[in-house]
């Protein structure tokens, strides 16, 4: 990738991109994923609030290409206190901000890439560019609850298991979490529960463009596990499973 055709600004520098960067992240997921309550609840304040740890791309036609989302957190160090995934992070960072606490981490929420820059180097440039964040605020970690990209190929593989794949040159099977691995993170966790998304079935049936007529699990496309619809209670939960990985 020629960096001279890209600029890199956080939110706080280029207010004007805040719109486009909602537009990327809407379309850069399954239907399902963005009915999450923590992101429904807390997305606007983040980009308000925390408007100099989200990350852009742009193109020379200040079009933004990509985005990458991160949140403050308090966290001293330890495995076993992490929060549990995704939900919980943003959660504990949002909290940390209404006690007017110092955050000691920070966590990457998310990269989104639109379609026609995807393998061009930018989820590197953005994860680089996180650390720098990092570096210049004197956090003490960084942090990612790593969604496999792959992982949906193979819902029935538990999440434990899929992080102990390798390829042939011992590089990990995923390229996602390959990419975080090859920049010096390590991994720390399975998450099982990173996310939860929970809807009534017709709700679970526009969001997928399915049918649920009985009560079971169901493999959706875009899921890294299947889903549960209960249909006399009128109700479906997924719980998408993520791996904490550390960079710093």
């Amino acid at each position: 990738m020629e960096q001279q055709k890209y600029q890199i600004f956080t939110l706080d520098k280029r207010p004007d991109f805040i719109e486009q960067t909602y537009e990327l992240n809407q379309t850069a997921w399954p239907e399902f994923m963005l009915h999450d309550k923590i992101a429904d609840t807390y997305w606007e304040e983040l980009i308000a609030d925390f408007s100099r740890f989200q990350v852009c791309v742009c193109d020379r036609d200040e079009k933004v290409i990509a985005v990458g989302n991160t949140i403050p957190f308090i966290w001293d160090g330890r495995i076993e206190s992490l929060p549990a995934g995704w939900d919980r992070v943003f959660e504990y960072g949002m909290q940390a901000r209404e006690k007017s606490s110092s955050a000691t981490a920070l966590s990457a929420l998310g990269i989104a890439v639109h379609p026609a820059y995807r393998n061009q180097g930018i989820s590197n440039m953005l994860l680089r560019e996180m650390r720098k964040l990092v570096e210049n605020n004197q956090f003490q970690a960084f942090v990612a609850p790593v969604r496999p990209i792959l992982k949906s190929k193979y819902p029935l593989t538990p999440i434990e298991n899929y992080i102990l794949w390798h390829r042939e040159d011992n590089a990990p099977f995923d390229p996602w979490i390959r990419l975080h691995w090859k920049l010096g993170a390590k991994i720390l966790c399975p998450i099982q529960k990173s996310m939860v998304i929970k809807g009534t079935v017709n709700e679970w049936e526009e969001w997928t463009n399915m049918r649920f007529p009985e009560t079971g699990q169901y493999i959706v496309p875009g899921a890294l596990q299947p889903i549960k619809i209960d249909v006399e209670k009128n109700f479906g939960i997924y719980e998408d499973p993520n791996i904490w990985m550390r960079h710093i």
